[in-house]
């Protein structure tokens, strides 16, 4: 062999051997490329789900900020509602509460309480009333049961004392027994 030839053979080897190695860490580079890509792929879609995570959170706490805003605004109104349904211990209250509305709108007064039945949340106690007095007094006293500070269920009039005319005219005494039910919390 000659000179050149050898030469060109060390150039050919050099050159192959350059090229391998050049090829060789761009197939590295390319491989570690697409590993690096598929994993910022995968952060991207954590961080993605994440902001989302993030940006619902802050929604709940929005909302709960405005609840408990509300909440303090109504904090008011909860002991009225707590006390809407009297417990059994204010039922002496009630006898007495009556009446006093009977008596401001002129109306001879009886009360007596009957049996309690059990229902879910709550008791009910039935009573009959009497009252006696004249009629437009009767109604006044039924509309100042509207504002009582009881759930009161009326359920039955009985009113004597003369004929429908003589009644509404207000000329005659009547005599109204009402059956109802008041509600108490159960004890």
């Amino acid at each position: 062999m000659n000179l050149k030839a050898i030469k060109r053979d060390v150039f050919f080897k050099t050159f192959a051997l350059r090229l391998g190695f050049i090829v060789l860490i761009l197939l590295l580079a390319g491989a570690a490329l697409f590993i690096l890509t598929r994993q910022i792929k995968k952060e991207s879609s954590t961080i993605y789900s994440l902001r989302k995570e993030a940006q619902n959170l802050v929604g709940l706490a929005e909302g709960f900020s405005k609840l408990v805003k509300d909440a303090q605004l109504a904090e008011v109104y909860l002991e009225p509602l707590k006390n809407l349904v009297p417990d059994k211990s204010r039922l002496i209250n009630f006898n007495k509460d009556i009446g006093e509305l009977a008596a401001e709108n002129q109306l001879e007064y009886g009360l007596v309480f009957q049996e309690e039945t059990i229902e879910r949340e709550a008791q009910e106690v039935n009573f009959v009333m009497t009252l006696k007095g004249e009629f437009p007094n009767f109604i006044k006293f039924l509309e100042s049961l509207k504002y009582a500070p009881y759930y009161i269920s009326l359920e039955g009039f009985n009113i004597a004392g003369g004929t429908p005319e003589q009644v509404a005219s207000g000329s005659r005494t009547v005599s109204v027994n009402i059956k109802g039910k008041v509600l108490t919390k159960p004890e």
